[in-house]
């Protein structure tokens, strides 16, 4: 399974929605990274249009499915790290 990064800006509007923080959809935030230079980082309604795949993926994603999605792939990162672990020790 994969995500395109138009269903990740998607998943991650709506987080920002469902926690509430309505108000950047319509905030260019920007982060200066340690070289000075200035990054775009949630101008995801205006630059991606990610509102719009609303209508097309809404009815398919559950409320707090980016968080779920995170803690799932922490735990696989953890589970692999277990396996490598315990084959090193058989081997």
């Amino acid at each position: 399974m994969s995500v395109t990064s138009d269903e990740l800006n998607y998943l991650i509007w709506r987080y920002l929605q469902e926690s509430g923080k309505l108000y950047t959809r319509f905030t260019l935030l920007a982060i200066t990274n340690d070289a000075g230079h200035e990054l775009t980082t949630f101008a995801l309604q205006k630059e991606t249009n990610a509102h719009l795949l609303d209508e097309q993926f809404a009815s398919h994603i559950s409320v707090g499915a980016l968080v779920s999605i995170v803690q799932k792939g922490i735990q696989y990162m953890e589970v692999e790290a277990g396996i490598k672990e315990v084959c090193s020790f058989i081997f």
